[in-house]
């Protein structure tokens, strides 16, 4: 594999999920089809989505859009190693920190989380390098689709 800054020039809240991206999931409420998505690529490019499954499908909302926020919520660094953080650009490896702040998730239900919640959640990773789209899941029941709500993996609070 050829380790490259595989995407392209995306801003914030385009469909980075066509390039390499990190993908969060949060489903606070198991008993509940509404979950969080949060998406970054190298470029510091992000995209935030609050979801629902209604009918065998899934609807999808961006809670806004930073040309209306000064600050932004999610507080992040992209670390790339071994290479320019650039498109195209051959790079060893690449990790995002990331801080999500409560006001975050205001529009999910059962939250701000509490000491012994428990949420599901999944973590998942797409990348392009090979041309062709390659997946890896935290939730090794994964199948076909990083939206398989029940194949998530539990996460407590403490």
């Amino acid at each position: 594999m050829k380790n490259l800054v595989t995407t392209r020039p995306f801003k914030d809240f385009e469909e980075i999920y066509e390039g390499d991206v990190f993908e969060v999931f949060f489903h606070p409420k198991p008993d509940l089809p509404q979950y969080f998505e949060y998406e970054i690529n190298h470029m510091e490019k992000e995209l935030i989505l609050i979801l629902t499954r209604s009918k065998g499908k899934t609807v999808a909302w961006s809670p806004w859009n930073y040309e209306y926020k000064k600050d932004k919520m999610v507080k992040k660094k992209v670390h790339v190693s071994g290479g320019k953080k650039e498109i195209g650009e051959k790079i060893k490896s690449w990790n995002a920190e990331l801080f999500f702040p409560n006001e975050l998730f205001d529009l999910m239900p059962g939250v701000p989380p509490q000491s012994g919640k428990i949420w599901n959640a999944n973590f998942y990773r797409l990348d392009y390098d090979s041309g062709k789209m390659m997946k890896w899941s935290w939730s090794k029941s994964i199948k076909n689709s990083f939206h398989e709500l029940e194949h998530f993996r539990s996460i407590k609070f403490e």
